[in-house]
């Protein structure tokens, strides 16, 4: 998103994401570290936002307690036109959803992505299933721990919404199931309209 200096792209960047996770967290919201908060933001920085602080939430609705965390790692940029004169730019994400097993908290699922990951052609986005999932299953649990499966790039809203039709997970108590998968929907077709980068598989 676009702002007219760093602070207002970051702004504008980093609001439609803590929307969207109100939707599901009372509490949880992306910020960035308190030292960064602290001072102005500048261009051709690397910054990270996460989910309070590091930490994991709990989300709503499943029968097996269910925790998302996240991290996502943005530029701002100069722009031009309706993209400036400033813009954030994401170089990456993850998106991890970890479940209580026994007395452990393990991750079963994790949608990433890095521009700048080594190998380089480990750069496209792609899926961990954690070795937590195949518990159970003809499949040894390291089967799919370390392959990184495409997913082509997803927004944030996209994983919500993965999250409440196929994880189980309820809406925020506060909002009606309609207007919440409206407003998802709505979040990911603006992040489809601004974003420049693909994250193509490669």
């Amino acid at each position: 998103m676009a702002g007219r200096s760093p602070s207002e792209a970051f702004h504008n960047f980093i609001a439609p994401m803590n929307r969207a996770l109100t939707c599901v967290s009372a509490g949880g919201r992306l910020s960035i570290s308190r030292e960064h908060a602290q001072s102005s933001f500048h261009t051709n920085v690397d910054y990270a936002a996460t989910l309070t602080a590091g930490d994991a939430v709990r989300l709503r609705g499943t029968s097996t307690p269910l925790w998302l965390g996240i991290r996502h790692a943005f530029l701002i940029v100069e722009g031009a036109g309706d993209r400036g004169p400033y813009k954030t730019t994401t170089v990456g994400y993850s998106y991890r959803f970890h479940a209580d097993i026994g007395h452990d908290r393990s991750e079963i699922l994790a949608f990433q992505w890095n521009r700048d990951a080594s190998p380089p052609l480990r750069k496209y986005p792609h899926l961990h299933i954690g070795s937590a999932i195949s518990r159970g299953s003809s499949f040894r649990q390291d089967d799919f721990s370390d392959l990184h499966i495409p997913t082509g790039r997803l927004s944030l809203e996209a994983v919500l919404l993965f999250a409440i039709q196929e994880l189980g997970v309820e809406p925020d108590e506060n909002r009606s199931h309609r207007s919440v998968l409206d407003m998802l929907i709505e979040g990911d077709r603006i992040f489809r309209e601004w974003s420049t980068q693909a994250g193509d598989w490669y």
